[in-house]
């Protein structure tokens, strides 16, 4: 008797709980889609004010997204004057003393706790001063990553900025997780090192956790405009003692990836709130829509944030405002299935490939010939709707909510499935 329900009830009774968790959650994400996603014929600024203090609100955890939500509302529609999150002198020597990880990343050390710095340049005055309305966006920017957000977003709490007049750039300060023990490495540098390759298990969770992660920052109206593999961090943690979290004997948790970047980040009805310069950077443009390589032609999206999640759109949904950023995640999807760079998918490395259109092509190409055998062809489908934003939506609302609904069940939701089943 005690073996039959080792080997058979306790599977039965395991699969159960994790069905019913599984539900529990989809009710839970689509009970926020309702209370967030659409204005509803509404006072916008009176319902979020709700959402953030009603008790239920608060016990299913949409207060916070109300609250990021109304934030970008508020600064879009009056731009007052906030507190700065510029970090005080007291911090000038710890900043001083930055160790440089990675290209624009760094460790501080302050107060006996370790920080995580990320620079980027910005324009400054003759003075040698942020310009004034670089300084507001820098600090609303700061405002927003300082916010309490779901895990679900996968973004570091950002405590403050600084600025460097002799280097032309601002720096933002991180929090990093308490018990990583080592610097902090890209996907985009583990997809180079040999000793590392995550299982198909692995794969599917980091996956789901990005796809979920885009899902969310649309909810709330926020788009990225900078979603690649570079700008994804793990932190390696120790093995001996938490041996049981992770899979892969490099101390890394595929399910726990951190989403920096944010250096042109903007929210999504905020057509003013970031400069958008031209770029011919091969390494960069692979991520990005053929509209936003180059010179940008249209403001960003969406739909081009899909298209780095899974690479480009159609002519008939290109024309929905605010989808450019699932398309930036098809590209990474692509990079996770067949564990390589974008950028060395073609032996040339894009280099002498000057047409939007023919980049956008090979990639597509590369996930139709190779992914199925890889990873299977759910998650081919997946990353080829976000490639080509074939979400099968037409006569969406203003709020791209059938498009914001689509993406949910096509991609984030088959992502969480199969993850769990590998």
């Amino acid at each position: 008797m005690i073996l039959r329900w080792s080997l058979s009830d306790k599977k039965r009774l395991e699969k159960s709980l994790n069905e019913f968790s599984a539900l529990k959650n989809d009710i839970h994400e689509y009970i926020k889609f309702l209370c967030l996603g659409s204005d509803l014929g509404i006072n916008t600024a009176q319902h979020l004010k709700r959402l953030q203090e009603d008790q239920s609100s608060i016990e299913l955890g949409i207060n916070n997204a109300a609250r990021l939500q109304s934030l970008q509302l508020t600064k879009i529609a009056t731009q007052p004057e906030q507190t700065s999150f510029e970090l005080p002198d007291s911090w000038n020597q710890s900043l001083r003393a930055a160790i440089p990880i990675e290209d624009r990343l760094s460790f501080i050390e302050h107060s006996g706790r370790k920080y995580l710095q990320e620079r980027r340049q910005c324009n400054f005055d003759s003075e040698g001063r942020v310009e004034r309305r670089t300084k507001s966006r820098v600090d609303g920017l700061a405002q927003l990553l300082n916010q309490p957000k779901d895990i679900g977003f996968c973004i570091p709490r950002c405590i403050g900025w600084s600025q460097f007049p002799a280097r032309q750039s601002v720096a933002f300060v991180f929090e990093i997780p308490n018990r990583a023990i080592i610097e902090p490495i890209s996907l985009f540098k583990l997809m180079d090192a040999k000793d590392v390759q995550p299982g198909l298990e692995e794969r599917f969770k980091l996956a789901h956790a990005l796809a979920n992660c885009i899902s969310q920052l649309q909810l709330v109206k926020w788009v990225h405009e900078s979603f690649r593999s570079d700008n994804i961090l793990f932190f390696p943690r120790n093995l001996e003692r938490e041996a049981e979290e992770y899979e892969s004997a490099s101390g890394i948790n595929f399910g726990q990836p951190f989403v920096l970047g944010f250096e042109f980040s903007r929210p999504e009805f905020g057509l003013n709130w970031s400069e958008s310069p031209g770029d011919d950077c091969v390494e960069t443009n692979v991520y990005r829509h053929p509209e936003r390589q180059g010179t940008p032609v249209v403001s960003f999206s969406k739909i081009h944030d899909i298209y780095a999640l899974g690479m480009t759109m159609n002519s008939a949904t290109a024309l929905v405002e605010g989808w450019l950023l699932t398309l930036e995640l098809g590209v990474v999807l692509l990079e996770i299935g067949l564990w390589k760079q974008a950028i060395t998918l073609q032996k040339d490395r894009f280099q002498y490939c000057r047409n939007p259109e023919v980049i956008r092509e090979q990639l597509i190409k590369h996930a139709t010939r190779k992914l199925a055998g890889k990873m299977g062809s759910k998650y081919q489908q997946v990353v080829l709707k976000c490639l080509t934003a074939d979400f099968s939506v037409r006569n969406d609302t203003k709020e791209d909510l059938k498009l914001q609904q689509a993406f949910r069940l096509q991609v984030v939701d088959v992502l969480e499935r199969t993850a769990n089943s590998v």
